[in-house]
């Protein structure tokens, strides 16, 4: 690759990563699609144990979608909007979910939790989506 080559690639990659951290959150399906495997068992219309493979995958890779405090209350307030649409959701199951699925969840989702209060995860995060 010539140096003129190798210049416009770094500098297209650069601008890309900028317009990524500009971009805001994800949209609420983003979020929410990987977890629909976890239906049935939030809703108590599947076992209580285990909690089924694909609902724990989907539940790590939403978590991981989460990176931002933005992430996180979008992520938040589009889970309190499908819960309003669930009327058979059981709160324990999901408070239980994270747990059974070995997965850190960056809030504990109750019905009247304040998504704004969420804080960011890492120390830096905010700090540095602040001064881009």
């Amino acid at each position: 690759m010539s140096p003129l080559a190798a210049s416009l690639l770094a500098v297209a990659l650069a601008v890309a990563a900028v317009a990524a951290v500009h971009a805001g959150p994800p949209p609420c399906t983003t979020f929410l699609h990987p977890i629909l495997p976890c239906t049935s068992y939030i809703t108590g219309h599947g076992p209580s144990a285990p909690v089924p493979v694909p609902c724990c995958k989907g539940l790590k890779f939403m978590v991981g979608l989460m990176i931002t405090r933005a992430d996180r209350v979008t992520a938040c307030k589009c889970f309190q909007d499908a819960a309003v649409k669930m009327p058979d959701i059981d709160y324990g199951r999901v408070a239980a979910l994270p747990g059974r699925c070995h997965v850190d969840a960056p809030f504990n989702f109750t019905p009247h939790i304040n998504c704004d209060a969420i804080k960011a995860a890492a120390v830096g995060t905010e700090a540095e989506e602040e001064h881009l």
